[in-house]
């Protein structure tokens, strides 16, 4: 039995009590009897805590989240500490925040936010600590960190039309839950990384050009707001919202659940290879063409990956096939390299892809950054030979350059569902790049910081020469140095603008959040 707080008190204890006794009444489904019962059974040491003059604001939340969270709360002091600290992928990322606070449902990711506010802390978020970028899902002891990734629920509707995904679980917990039902929902296609991360920014899944993206497959995202309200953002309810969401990061709110519509793609034909890197102009010629060829087929997909001295090639094709199909052909003429990356031609499912593209990686230092330009197989060579021009020589770095295609239809299917994204795609065949810098010891971190941004410049310049640029950056392939709620569009960013200072009134996820791509940072361009 939960002892009730009244609601004229005024203390802070009470305040923290009635922000998690209001939401339980409207959702119910989530258990919010545990974190009532500690900030009751705790209440004279919160009010004591907050009042103490002389904490500092991130020891005084710091010391709240402990008593509010208990055990979920892991501070300096915690057996684990170290362990939640180098949870996240890129070495760069792992931070010392001055607590990691383990929510379990959007009921306490509600009560954090409200410990932020009250003390005016920057704070991060995690979920699953993909992200490579420095201060994205992670802090130092200036901040604590808000980690999602207990929030792992997955289900299915009974007609097998709606998935609902909670933000702590990873692509790959997504994609072999739907195999089990012989389902599909559009994610990105590596397993590792976080469906809810990987959505916010866009989503690059298996089949875009035939599905859309994944945040075009967004049915409803539930969301903590700054002022600690839980609500659903979806066509219906909050659709300005909505549309910002789809593509706009984590610049409004905290999402805690995807609703994803589920889609006819579950069975999936792939090939991976290797090729030698000497082939390049001719290789380069014929993944443009196989590009206009998927143009006017959208079943077909492919990444192409140089790093080091071969080319890795994922080929992909909606439904099973006893042939290659049509828009690989002219990929097919080129010897292969007898390595450990080859599988064969095989018909399997989306999960069974993502598991192939998602091999065990090293602890290491990472940093990513995007360009998108047209198709031109001149171009793609141009960017190439730069590209062996500024590899990294030292030992134990890399510089791995992506190409993935994005056509017309990518964009065109994306609107199936009615309502736009915010990512302001030109219906065109495109190409989005990525190139992704590595290194294994921290001194080499600043000379590929130098490298990959050198690399970037080169991209942009040599497209905009060639007449073949495009404005648009790919959120889950930039790095924190690009201004990506720009390359939208005047429009997108002046209504995602718009949308954050509607439901942010005091502007918390652009003040006191650590990291994300800003769209109060975010200039206008000139396209």
């Amino acid at each position: 039995m939960i002892t009730p707080v009244n609601s004229s008190d005024s203390t802070i204890a009470t305040h923290l009590a009635t922000v998690a006794q209001d939401l339980y009444k409207s959702f119910a489904e989530y258990d919010a009897t545990g974190i009532i019962a500690r900030i009751v059974k705790n209440s004279t040491a919160i009010d004591y805590v907050f009042a103490t003059e002389g904490l500092t604001p991130v020891r005084k939340a710091t010391a709240l989240s402990k008593l509010v969270f208990e055990d979920d709360c892991i501070d300096t002091g915690h057996p684990h500490y170290n362990d939640e600290k180098d949870l996240n992928w890129s070495t760069a990322c792992r931070l010392p925040a001055s607590c990691f606070v383990k929510t379990k449902n959007p009921i306490e990711v509600a009560v954090a936010v409200k410990i932020v506010t009250l003390t005016g802390i920057k704070f991060a978020v995690r979920a699953t600590g993909r992200n490579p970028n420095p201060g994205f899902g992670s802090i130092d002891d200036t901040g604590i960190c808000i980690d999602l990734s207990q929030l792992r629920t997955l289900e299915l509707d009974s007609d097998q039309k709606v998935a609902h995904v909670g933000s702590g679980n990873k692509i790959g917990d997504v994609q072999k839950f739907m195999d089990s039902y012989d389902v599909g929902v559009v994610t990105g296609v590596n397993n590792s990384v976080g469906a809810t991360g990987a959505t916010l920014g866009g989503g690059f899944g298996a089949a875009n050009a035939y599905t859309g993206l994944a945040c075009d497959n967004v049915k409803n995202y539930e969301v903590v707001l700054s002022d600690s309200t839980i609500i659903n953002a979806n066509a219906e309810e909050h659709s300005d919202l909505f549309q910002c969401l789809k593509g706009g990061g984590n610049n409004f709110g905290i999402v805690t659940r995807l609703d994803l519509w589920t889609v006819p793609v579950h069975n999936l034909w792939y090939h991976f290879f290797d090729l030698s890197i000497d082939i390049s102009r001719e290789f380069l010629a014929a993944l443009a063409e196989v590009q206009n060829r998927i143009e006017t087929d959208p079943k077909a997909s492919f990444i192409a990956i140089a790093s080091g001295d071969v080319w890795h090639i994922t080929l992909h094709y909606v439904g099973h096939s006893d042939v290659i199909p049509w828009p690989f052909e002219p990929l097919m003429k080129f010897e292969r390299l007898d390595t450990f990356f080859h599988i064969p031609p095989t018909n399997g499912t989306v999960y069974s892809y993502n598991t192939a593209m998602t091999p065990k990686q090293p602890h290491i230092g990472r940093q990513p950054c995007s360009v998108t330009t047209k198709v031109d197989a001149q171009l793609y060579y141009d960017i190439f030979e730069h590209w062996t021009r500024v590899f990294p020589k030292g030992k134990g770095t890399g510089l791995d350059l992506c190409i993935k295609p994005f056509n017309t239809s990518s964009v065109t299917s994306g609107r199936a569902h009615g309502t736009e994204n915010i990512l302001g795609n030109v219906p065109m065949a495109q190409t989005w790049w990525s190139v992704l810098a590595q290194w294994t010891n921290p001194a080499d971190k600043d000379e590929l910081y130098d490298i990959l941004e050198s690399m970037r410049e080169f991209m942009v310049n040599q497209a905009k020469a060639t007449d073949n640029f495009l404005p648009y950056n790919f959120m889950n392939d930039s790095g924190y140095m690009q201004d990506i709620p720009a390359s939208y569009g005047a429009k997108n960013l002046a209504k995602m603008k718009a949308v954050s200072q509607k439901y942010d009134v005091k502007q918390v996820f652009q003040r006191l959040q650590n990291g994300g791509f800003k769209v109060s940072k975010a200039a206008v361009r000139d396209h």
